[in-house]
């Protein structure tokens, strides 16, 4: 798990830790301790130009001795009163100063309106057992948008998301995690009648359940860099009683 801890007013430090992370699979997600950052008053400025009104060093450490090139990176950050009110001002500078593209969603007020806190998203490069540091401005630039942007298409089915080099088909019924996967022109995981999520009783034998039904299927994130999509479903048994209910959430990066 990926941990954070604030330092002061202005710094948050994200530990890229996750072994799992080799080869650049998975995302790193991270939330800032208690705190605030910001300028303390006054509103940011626009989304390009003009003076930086606004800036968090953001610390990236790794150490799991893994080098990560484009790892994503989610970071809940908190802001002082005034600081921001529009994420159009807001962009993430990399340790050269260069804008690198990110998505930015608010996640709650302040009474004036600002942004108390936010959730970004990037993509970071950071060497085995390195530590570099990356920066949240408002002003004094702008965010560019991605090489390669995460898209969902809605099927009668349920839903397809491609990230640029995958592409993955989501079916509500019968829903078996992933339906399609292809990366590329190459089909990974194909339809099969006899896959799907199989829940086992107690007993001897043991019981095997194979009913399942999908309530709801949303997408609860939807940006450039990252689509988070939700499923909330329930498995049966045979006679169509209910035998526990679950909620999944896939998380899909751009270029992965």
């Amino acid at each position: 798990m990926a941990r954070a801890v604030s330092r002061g007013a202005w710094a948050v430090v994200l530990a890229l830790g996750l072994v799992g992370c080799a080869g650049g699979g998975a995302g790193t997600t991270a939330t800032s301790g208690a705190g605030g950052a910001g300028s303390g008053s006054g509103g940011a400025g626009g989304g390009s130009g003009g003076a930086i009104a606004l800036e968090v060093p953001l610390t990236l450490e790794e150490r799991a001795g893994v080098t990560r090139v484009a790892e994503p990176v989610t970071s809940g950050l908190p802001l002082a009163p005034g600081a921001v009110r529009d994420t159009a001002a807001l962009w993430i500078a990399d340790p050269r100063g260069r804008p690198v593209p990110a998505q930015f969603r608010v996640e709650g007020r302040w009474p004036d309106g600002s942004i108390r806190w936010l959730l970004c998203d990037f993509q970071a490069d950071v060497p085995a057992n390195g530590t570099v540091r990356y920066r949240l401005r408002a002003g004094g630039g702008a965010n560019p948008a991605p090489a390669q942007s995460v898209q969902v298409r809605t099927l009668q089915t349920g839903l397809e998301i491609e990230t640029g080099p995958a592409r993955f088909r989501l079916a509500s019924a019968p829903f078996r995690l992933f339906d399609e996967v292809w990366i590329g022109q190459r089909q990974l995981v194909a339809p099969d009648p006899a896959s799907g999520i199989v829940v086992t009783g107690a007993g001897s034998p043991a019981v095997v359940y194979r009913g399942e039904r999908v309530r709801r299927m949303s997408v609860l994130d939807r940006g450039p860099l990252r689509v988070r999509v939700r499923v909330e479903g329930e498995h049966v048994a045979s006679s169509g009683a209910t035998l526990c209910r679950y909620t999944l959430d896939l998380v899909f990066h751009a270029g992965r």
